[in-house]
């Protein structure tokens, strides 16, 4: 895969009595070879103040992992049937994070990557 790749990243949060929000990201990033995978960093901007992002995302055959930077951060890391615990921080405070990964499937090819995740998240 060339160094300089597209990103493009779609979202949908579903809550439970509202309708999905269809989230897209499309960002220009830079993938390097890591050892048992790979890594995507890009910068991407968030709320509505459009903040930027400092993103990384590294993934391996059977993990994802999510970092944020900047007024809003996070480490995630998806993983079928494993709970994760983190701090999700926004410029109005720090939350806890519960992160349930239902489903995680990952398709390398020479050209792309694609990376579906379901998962739930929980805050508190």
């Amino acid at each position: 895969m060339k160094e300089t790749v597209n990103v493009h990243l779609i979202g949908i949060h579903a809550r439970e009595g509202e309708r999905s929000e269809k989230i897209v990201t499309q960002a220009t990033g830079r993938y390097k070879a890591i050892p048992d995978g790979c890594e995507i960093c890009y910068t991407e901007q968030a709320g509505k103040e459009k903040e930027q992002l400092s993103s990384t995302v590294r993934i391996y055959a059977n993990r994802l992992e999510i970092m944020r930077s900047g007024a809003y951060g996070s480490d995630m890391i998806f993983e079928e049937n494993v709970i994760h615990h983190t701090d999700y921080t926004t410029p109005y405070g720090t939350m806890d994070m519960v992160i349930r990964t239902c489903g995680l499937m990952i398709l390398q090819q020479e050209s792309e990557i694609h990376v579906n995740a379901e998962y739930v998240l929980e805050l508190n």
